[in-house]
């Protein structure tokens, strides 16, 4: 993964690879935004990565007219209190949105487009601002960028 020197040099038509160490500490029925690319309109978010209870998903959407995919996994309820790699890739030639945990494949989706905002959008980690889907764990080793 080549880091970029700012999230804006990110090329989204291009693969790319989000890793992350993610310790999640309690497993509850409300959504929590680890991280998400996206602002206050319910919806519309280009990118976001959350946990629900015992399930880890993954999207990307076209905000321009809300079309996107999700992949999701189950999570191992022994994950709780654990550092676990988490892995997002976009493979554009396969049409493709992988999830990894703990360095395995989870999951993958078709799709045919990377994130698409229609306005610049922050980054929020952990929930903030994110229609109170607050993260209640931790993240570490944080690594994004384009593939070569």
């Amino acid at each position: 993964v080549v880091q970029p020197a700012s999230i804006d040099d990110i090329d989204w038509a291009k693969p790319w690879t989000l890793k992350m160490d993610v310790r999640i500490t309690t497993l509850t029925p409300e959504w929590q935004m680890i991280v998400l690319w996206g602002d206050d309109r319910a919806g519309y978010d280009p990118f976001f990565v959350r946990v629900n209870y015992d399930k880890l998903t993954a999207a990307i959407y076209d905000t321009r007219d809300d079309s996107g995919k999700v992949v999701a996994c189950k999570l191992d309820p022994r994950v709780v209190g654990l550092w676990a790699p988490v892995q997002v890739d976009y493979e554009p030639s396969a049409k493709a949105l992988r999830l990894f945990v703990n360095d395995q494949f989870a999951a993958q989706v078709e799709i045919d487009h990377g994130p698409i905002a229609d306005k610049p959008m922050p980054w929020l980690w952990g929930g903030a601002t994110a229609n109170q889907q607050r993260f209640n764990g931790k993240v570490r080793n944080v690594r994004f960028g384009n593939r070569e």
